[in-house]
């Protein structure tokens, strides 16, 4: 029998330790698998939830494409897509294109000139801009309202109102008759001078007119239409600087002239002058003038070779004695 010696002893012993030292290494790098645990059991809506969540957890994300979403969007679409075709329909059909005017009550104005002012030629309706259309066409001389109206497919109706000649004005000056309307303004077309409404002016002064100016002093055409009004036989009258507007009164064969003067106080004047014709009517009075620029010291001249002129304060007592 051998007898082990202390020595060896020892040297089985550190083999053995070390064996068991790389073994206890060995474990610990092998990972084992544990058994997961059972997942809790819910119920209701909180278990839909939980699921959903450790599912998006556990499952790689994958884009999704929002086909609801598009469901959803899609009449939006649809209308706008539409709207848009039918704009670029409209912006480049040539049946919405304007290639005429329709103009109402243009009687001394060419059309022509109308149309060509409004700027609306080959124009799209949509970008026809009613306002700026009528603003063009009322600079045009003689103009004096107009109204736009745009309608589908391309019609523009321009509804004019003009100017109408009243008063025929004749500038000695000048050597040249102009037309004037109701206020004055001179226009630059003529009216019908045969026509029984109309009335002239012959102007001595040193004034010039032009068209789109209206005469002076201001309220002058119209005192001369307010005397029409007042005098429908009387359809001539004149103006003079000094002595403003006079007229030729005719009775019974004679003639003279009276003198208004301003257009101030006119109805007065109108009024004395009437009543100074009665009496000079019934006096067998002919005059060589009638004067009721002031309104308040109507005069009038005896004919030539006879006494002096007469002044009269009140036009209806007998005239005292005076004057030129």
């Amino acid at each position: 029998m051998r007898i082990p010696l202390a020595g060896e002893q020892r040297r089985t012993q550190r083999r053995t330790k070390t064996v068991q030292r790389l073994s206890r290494r060995l474990d610990s790098a092998i990972t084992i698998p544990q058994a997961s645990a059972p997942r809790p059991r819910s119920r209701g809506r909180h278990a839909r939830v939980a699921r959903t969540a450790q599912h998006r957890a556990e499952v790689t994300p994958r884009r999704r494409v929002p086909w609801r979403a598009l469901i959803r969007r899609l009449p939006v679409l649809l209308v706008t897509l539409s709207a848009l075709g039918a704009l670029a329909y409209a912006f480049t059909d040539g049946r919405f294109f304007v290639y005429e005017g329709h103009i109402i009550g243009a009687s001394h104005l060419h059309p022509a000139i109308i149309y060509q002012a409004a700027g609306v030629h080959e124009k799209s309706i949509f970008w026809v801009d009613p306002n700026a259309v009528a603003a063009r066409v009322a600079q045009i001389q003689g103009v004096k309202s107009v109204q736009v109206k745009c309608e589908l497919p391309a019609r523009v109706v321009l509804t004019i109102e003009e100017r109408q000649p009243r008063v025929l004005w004749r500038a000695v000056t000048q050597e040249r008759d102009w037309w004037v309307d109701e206020t004055g303004m001179v226009l630059p077309y003529h009216g019908d001078p045969s026509s029984p409404d109309v009335i002239f002016v012959v102007d001595y002064s040193e004034r010039a007119l032009e068209v789109g100016k209206r005469v002076a002093p201001a309220g002058l055409v119209q005192s001369v239409l307010s005397l029409t009004e007042a005098m429908p036989d009387v359809h001539l009258y004149t103006y003079h600087a000094e002595r403003g507007l006079a007229f030729t009164q005719e009775l019974a064969g004679h003639q003279w002239p009276v003198y208004l003067g301003s257009s101030a106080d006119l109805p007065r004047k109108v009024q004395i002058m009437q009543a100074m014709t009665a009496y000079l009517a019934s006096n067998n009075i002919q005059p060589r003038y009638v004067d009721v620029r002031w309104a308040d010291h109507p005069v009038y001249g005896r004919p030539e070779g006879g006494p002096a002129s007469d002044a009269v304060a009140e036009p209806a007592a007998e005239p005292a004695s005076g004057g030129e």
